[in-house]
């Protein structure tokens, strides 16, 4: 599972239009099936994999093969299907996605089958990602995206709150039965696609949409943005590797805090519940203090509360400091993606480029990062491997704070 940061801000006054408008609930209803299904995959994997006798390393391997072919899915299906709309794509994902569950569920387990439904989770969280774009560009009229990412956001957090719950209870039953409900979620998910669609009327013409280039020319533009964004490109993805060691080495710290109490079983939902609520403090804070300030600072104190709590704290004390510590660490993440969208807008038609890059930090995080963490917890163990990644975040954040400068210089001319 891949926590694809591209929180937008949303505030309340377009709560009530955007839900009254049919092709966006229709999708928000599709998009919380596709999450629930998606975190199922994502708690489950791991506990299987480490099932079979494997090593931690050996997880991790094979959960960084599922971002491997996300990022090639990345570079490949601008050029693949250039043209293809968003019903082409949650199709897609949910051929992609019936394919990985019933992989899990379907036949022998071994490292190879394994493997091989980690790969084509890739592809299917990709594909959900080009849905969400192509609908919002094309469907969702301008003053309503805003908001319509926001609630993504939220439907996001509320479906992987519930996930690591409903899997600890399915798994207990058997541990093929997740999948099975997975299987189940991907065909409830494209049910509601297909019943709401009618509803979902292009707004917007492939002329405004598309921004067609090669290969060849996207690494260099992003060789060109790199020169001018790599200080906030590496807090990003540091905040992202955080994210990646919750969904790797932190269900297997779960799995080990269960064994003692129960309270490990809410280490994950302690991470995902503030996203809930946090686009709420977004609205008060963003107005009145420098987006990007607000994000070092709230990702400093956050990891910083993280950090202490990993090395320090047990039982409840260690989950009411996940708990506190990820409130400011998700304050962090819609406050830089709002730093990157106001590049995007300077940088016109070559703002996708921006967003490429943005995204390829997700990629690269769940590459390495699945590795990483499990070969450092081989060492020093799971606990104290979560507070290696909170104190690269706490690093990161004062080198950021300091280098930054308040406003970054960037035009379309450099990239011409």
């Amino acid at each position: 599972m891949r926590h694809r940061f591209h929180a937008r801000q949303t505030t309340i006054r377009h709560v009530r239009s955007l839900l009254t408008i049919p092709g966006i609930l229709g999708y928000l209803a599709t998009v919380l099936f596709f999450y629930l299904a998606d975190g199922l995959v994502a708690y489950g994997l791991p506990i299987v994999t480490q099932e079979l006798g494997v090593s931690i390393l050996t997880v991790g391997i094979i959960l960084s093969a599922s971002s491997l072919t996300g990022l090639l899915s990345d570079l490949a299906f601008p050029d693949l299907f250039p043209t293809k709309t968003f019903r082409f794509y949650v199709r897609l994902t949910t051929i992609f996605g019936l394919m990985t569950a019933f992989s899990l569920f379907g036949v022998p387990r071994g490292l190879i089958v394994l493997s091989i439904a980690s790969l084509l989770w890739g592809v299917y969280f990709e594909s959900g990602n080009f849905a969400h774009y192509s609908f919002i560009s094309r469907v969702v009229e301008a003053k309503h995206r805003a908001a319509t990412w926001g609630w993504l956001e939220v439907v996001k957090a509320i479906a992987y709150t519930i996930a690591p719950i409903l899997a600890i209870v399915l798994l207990r039953l058997h541990t093929r039965v997740p999948f099975m409900a997975v299987f189940g979620f991907f065909l409830l998910s494209y049910t509601i696609f297909e019943l709401s669609k009618k509803w979902m009327q292009n707004l917007t013409s492939d002329e405004e949409i598309e921004h067609p280039h090669t290969l060849k020319q996207e690494l260099r533009v992003w060789r060109v943005l790199m020169k001018k964004v790599w200080h906030i490109y590496g807090f990003y993805l540091a905040i992202v590797l955080l994210d990646v060691s919750f969904w790797s080495v932190g269900i297997l710290l779960s799995t080990e805090l269960s064994k003692n109490t129960n309270l490990g079983n809410f280490l994950l939902p302690a991470y995902v519940v503030p996203s809930l609520f946090v686009p709420l403090l977004i609205s008060q804070t963003g107005k009145r203090w420098d987006k990007t300030r607000t994000a070092f600072i709230s990702a400093g104190i956050g990891s910083a509360l993280l950090t202490l709590g990993f090395f320090f704290a047990g039982g409840w004390q260690l989950l009411a400091a996940i708990f506190i510590g990820s409130i400011f660490v998700s304050l962090a993440l819609p406050e830089m993606n709002a730093t990157f969208e106001e590049l995007v807008e300077r940088l016109g038609l070559f703002g996708g480029d921006l967003i490429g890059l943005q995204r390829s930090a997700n990629n690269l995080s769940w590459i390495l990062g699945p590795m990483c963490a499990t070969l450092i917890a081989t060492f020093i163990g799971t606990q104290n491997a979560m507070a290696v990644f909170s104190g690269l975040l706490l690093v990161v954040a004062i080198g950021a704070g300091l280098v930054v400068p308040r406003h970054i210089r960037i035009s379309k001319k450099a990239m011409l």
